[in-house]
This record gives structure tokens, sequence and C-alpha cells, in this order.
């Protein structure tokens, strides 16, 4: 998956939460590691 995927799929997934989530739930539902969420943010 290319960045400005993973990118989309970040927003989309933050987008649909009214509550904070925290970076290992984001990796876990997008396939990627922590650290990759916590560089794309």
């Amino acid at each position: 998956m290319n960045r400005t995927s993973r990118l989309v799929n970040l927003m989309d997934a933050l987008r649909g939460r009214r509550r904070p989530v925290s970076a290992a739930r984001l990796a876990e539902e997008l396939a990627v590691s922590v650290r990759t969420v916590y560089r794309d943010v």
C-alpha cells in the first residue's frame, strides 16, 4: 500500500470515531506498525 492510500485510510478510520483511539488500535486496523501510524500523523 502506498503512502497516499494509507493516509486516506487513516483519515477514514479517524473520521468514523467519536472517541479517541490509540495508535496501536489504528495500526492493527490498517495492518501497519505503530511507528508508521505516528509517522503518518
